[in-house]
């Protein structure tokens, strides 16, 4: 009974291990004052057709070096 609930206890401690990995290694996308940097980019997009970017360019700028992964990929 007893090496059933290490058992137990260590594939727990392994699913915790995995969840974890997961959240800490996955890309998060960044976000300025609430909204994330596709929809800036989308923004940026729109107004550059229009002749206008004077809300995306602060943002994106403001996100910097931040970006390049998201960019990038």
């Amino acid at each position: 009974m007893r090496k059933r609930v290490y058992v137990a206890l260590a594939l727990l401690l392994v699913m915790l291990a995995g969840v974890s990995a997961w959240q800490g290694l996955r890309l998060r996308e960044p976000v300025y004052e609430g909204k994330p940097l596709s929809l800036s980019l989308e923004t940026l997009r729109k107004e550059r057709a229009n002749g206008n970017d004077h809300y995306a360019r602060p943002v994106i700028r403001h996100i910097g070096t931040n970006a390049l992964p998201v960019l990038i990929e």
